[in-house]
This record gives structure tokens, C-alpha cells and sequence, in this order.
């Protein structure tokens, strides 16, 4: 069945009928609001976008478009972005592919090795969530008139080539086209039915009851959403920082193979070490445990607090990644946001940003103990918090942290504690202590929404690994 085409023609012969019949004055300020709903609507329908499929035929606009792309100055200094795209769109275009594999890019744009491996090296991963924001800046500026639009749908490699309209220049027309369409368009006889004089009315106020009832609920869920916004939580600028659109947020729960590792060798191990005991099969054959390189433990405490920063009300889930520790490369933590679980013990990643801590953690498997090291004690502090265990509780320490990632442009958020019931009340009082809000929000305040922050905790519990009884904010630092 073919679509409707709404041209002013059709439009004016709809508002001669109403005009026709009307009686009153009442009738033709009715006829005239109705036309504003038909307007609108029929705009509508105008303006939605046609998507050109990668099976059709491909034309020399959506040839020429990608070459206008990368000869534009968002990707003249970019050579291998420009190859990304122009490699990726031949394939869609010429070979009408529905699926390219990142090892297939990895070998004709990046030039790897028939060996390459993606788990091992993202360099695709990473260059295509480039494109796509670089893409996105060429639309909002030299591109903004584009006729033709370049899309690289997020989960997919094969570009999307879209043909835009623009309503306003439809709008446009119809409005300079009326009067004269209109003016001869009256002097014609109604033909249509009786029926449809009788209902067309009626139809047209009942579109437009419901497009304003559309309208109305629409601003009561926006205020709605926008007040539930407001009372969140006294935290919500630190996590929307966490939580951004143009970037993935990596949650790291912490190895315990890791921790297994290290106590039935009695020595720590740096990342470094971490890294090549999984990238090599051969390597550290000899180490005790080392069979655990082939599995991906971690605790239920990491996965509980995972669970709970995924049902935060800022929480992006296209943008929400959840890796193990393994798994995680330096490129992710480069440019991108994270969240690590457990201290260097568990989680080997907090190597890169703990040794520049306050607050440093300190492992001894050899001789079973664990301790932080205050580095600048200020009056009324201790210069080391270590576990101590009675036969009634168990005090442990903990560090809530939120430093800039390593290129600067991004943050990352460490929950470190001495053992599990540390992290697990880490994670407890920054996600339901108002004590721990207010104290970062004070922070904030002074400091700004982008501040970095340490927060040294103590928690009681009944063992290392119960859910902490009380819990306390025993010290903390902030900086600019």
C-alpha cells in the first residue's frame, strides 16, 4: 500500500470543505485550529528521514559524501580513521555486506598480522568509538547541510547511509504555495460523499485531542523525570560525570584467582606480571595454581555492588561494560570512565592509580597481613590502618577514591578494601550513606564538580567477609 502524499493541494481541498460548510464564526476558528493540527502532524509525516539499505544500488552521492568526509578538516590529520570509514563504506556499498568482523578490519585497515586476535587487541573497538564521535562532530558543524548522512550504528561495523529531508523547507513551501493553490482550488465543486463532510470534522478533532494529550503527558513525565533527577541523590554530578553518553564506563570486579594466586605463592605480583601470566600459555608453568589463568573467578560481594551501580538512576546501560580484570586493556582505561572493585590485592589495575594515592595499600601474602599507609598523617590521624580481629567483630579499612583516568579527559572510581567486608562497606556507604554524601558533596562544593577525592573508612563487621555492622569516615582528602 503506498503512503499518503500530503502536497497543498490536497491540504487547501481538506480547508475548503471545512470552510465550506461553516456557519459561524465559532466553526471557522475551529477549521482553522484543526488545520494547525494537520499541519503539524502532516509535517510529520514529511520530514521523517528515507534510510538508503546497504543492499540497494549504490549512487555516486553516497560515493562522493564519504570522499567529502574525509577530505574535510575532522579527518584530513586523521589517516587511519579515514581508512576505517572509506574501507568500511566500499564494503557496504560495492560488496553489499551486512557484517564486516573486526578481524577483517584488523588486517586491511590496521594492517595486522593473519595472527591478530580481538580479544587480545582493540585496536578496532577503540578507532570505531573514535569514528563515531568524530562523525558526530563533522554533523554538527561541515556537515550540518549534508543531504546525505554517514552512520556507524553502535554493535556493527557497516555504515548506514541516510537521506535527510528538511521540514522547515517543506513548511516553507506549503506556506508560499497556498494562497494561489487555495484561491483556485475554491472555485471547484465539492464532490466528495456526504459522509465524509459529516466526519471529517469530528476525525480531525479527535486527532487533535489526542495530539494535545500526547502533548500534556509528555511535559508531566519530562517534569517528573526532571524532579526525580533533582532528588536522585547528592551525588548525581559525580556520577553523571562517571556515566557519560560519548564514552563506555569499564566495572572492574576484582580477580580472585588473582588473590588465590598470590597467597598460594606467598609473594604479590605487580600488573605487569598479571598481564603476561595470561597473554603467554608457557609462561610461570611452574607457579603454583597456575592452571587458574584458564578461569574468571570473582566474588558474590563484586557482583552485588555491580549490581546496585547498574540500577543507579544516571547508569547508561548501552554505555555500561562490565570486564573482568583479564580482559581489561590500558586503552580502556586511557580515554575511557572506570570503576574498580577491590584494592591492588584483587584487582591488579589499581596499581596504575593507587601508587599515587594518599591512602596506600600494602600486601604481605608471605606473612598474611594487609595494611594502609597514610603517607601525609594531618593531627588526629594514624600513619598505618591495619584489620584487627577479636573473637566478637573484625575492623577493617577501606578507600573510596575518584581520580582523573590517564589521559586526563575522563575519571575512575575505586572502591579498596582490605579484605571483602571493606569493599562491601566501601560500596554501602557511598551508595546509601548520607554521612559520605554530604562529606563529598561538601567537597564538590568547594572544590567543583570535578574534584578528585580520597576517603579513608572504618568498618566493623562479625568476619572479613560479612557486611560491615557500622562503618565510619575516619579521614580524607581532596584535591583540585
Amino acid at each position: 500500500m503506498q503512503k499518503p502524499v500530503y502536497t497543498p493541494l490536497n491540504y487547501c481541498r481538506m480547508m475548503n470543505s471545512f470552510t465550506h460548510h461553516s456557519q459561524s464564526g465559532s466553526r471557522i476558528r475551529f477549521t482553522q485550529v484543526v488545520a494547525i493540527a494537520f499541519n503539524s502532524v502532516a509535517g510529520t509525516f514529511v520530514s521523517t528521514s528515507d534510510m538508503t539499505s546497504v543492499a540497494g544500488a549504490p549512487t555516486n552521492e553516497e560515493y562522493a559524501t564519504v570522499e567529502r568526509i574525509v577530505s574535510s578538516r575532522h579527518f584530513a590529520k586523521s589517516p587511519l580513521l579515514s581508512s576505517f570509514l572509506t574501507y568500511a563504506s566500499r564494503r557496504a556499498l560495492e560488496d553489499r555486506m551486512v557484517r564486516i568482523s573486526e578481524y577483517e578490519i584488523g588486517l586491511n585497515v590496521f594492517q595486522r598480522s593473519d595472527s591478530f586476535d580481538p580479544r587480545e587487541d582493540n585496536i578496532v573497538r577503540t578507532y570505531a568509538r573514535h569514528l563515531r564521535k568524530r562523525l558526530q562532530e563533522y554533523y554538527e558543524t561541515d556537515g550540518e547541510n549534508d543531504v546525505i548522512r554517514v552512520e556507524i550504528p553502535k554493535g556493527t561495523y557497516v555504515p548506514v547511509f541516510r537521506t535527510m529531508e528538511a521540514p522547515t523547507e517543506f513548511a516553507a513551501s506549503v506556506a508560499d504555495s497556498l494562497p494561489e493553490k487555495c484561491a483556485s482550488e475554491a472555485s471547484f465543486p465539492d464532490s466528495r460523499p456526504h459522509w465524509w463532510r459529516v466526519w471529517m470534522p469530528w476525525a480531525a478533532a479527535i486527532l487533535l485531542a489526542v495530539y494535545s494529550a500526547t502533548l500534556f503527558w509528555a511535559g508531566r513525565w519530562a517534569l517528573h523525570s526532571q524532579m526525580t533527577t533533582e532528588h536522585r541523590s547528592m551525588l548525581h554530578p559525580l556520577w553523571t560525570q562517571l556515566f557519560r553518553p560519548d564514552r563506555d564506563t569499564f566495572v572492574i570486579p576484582g580477580d580472585v584467582g588473582f588473590v588465590i594466586l598470590q597467597q598460594e605463592n606467598h609473594r604479590t605480583f605487580s600488573l605487569e606480571e598479571y598481564l603476561n601470566w595470561f597473554s603467554s600459555p608457557t609462561s610461570n608453568s611452574s607457579l603454583s595454581m597456575s592452571y587458574l589463568r584458564e578461569r574468571t573467578y570473582t566474588s558474590m560481594q563484586n557482583l552485588a555492588i555491580v549490581s546496585s551501580l547498574q540500577r543507579l538512576p544516571e547508569t547508561l546501560p548501552d554505555h555500561f561494560v562490565v570486564r573482568a580484570a583479564k580482559d581489561i586493556r590500558f586503552d580502556d582505561l586511557r580515554d575511557g570512565n572506570a570503576i574498580l572493585l577491590g584494592s591492588q590485592s584483587s584487582n591488579p589495575w589499581d596499581e596504575i592509580f593507587g601508587e599515587k594515592l594518599n591512602f596506600h595499600f600494602v600486601d604481605h601474602p608471605n606473612e598474611n597481613r594487609n595494611w594502609i599507609i597514610n603517607r601525609h598523617p594531618v593531627d588526629g590521624e594514624a600513619s598505618i590502618y591495619e584489620p584487627v580481629t577479636t573473637n566478637k567483630t573484625h575492623r577493617t579499612y577501606a578507600v573510596v577514591a575518584f581520580v582523573q583516568n590517564m589521559d586526563k579527559n575522563g575519571h575512575v572510581l575505586l572502591l579498596q578494601g582490605l579484605d571483602a567486608a571493606g569493599t562491601q562497606a566501601a560500596a554501602d556507604m557511598l551508595l546509601n550513606s548520607e554521612e559520605m554524601q554530604r562529606v563529598i558533596q561538601a567537597g564538590m562544593n568547594r572544590y567543583g564538580a570535578a574534584v578528585s577525592f580520597e576517603l579513608l573508612i572504618e568498618a566493623n563487621s562479625l568476619d572479613a567477609n560479612s557486611h560491615a555492622t557500622s562503618s565510619r569516615i575516619v579521614a580524607s582528602r581532596f584535591h583540585e
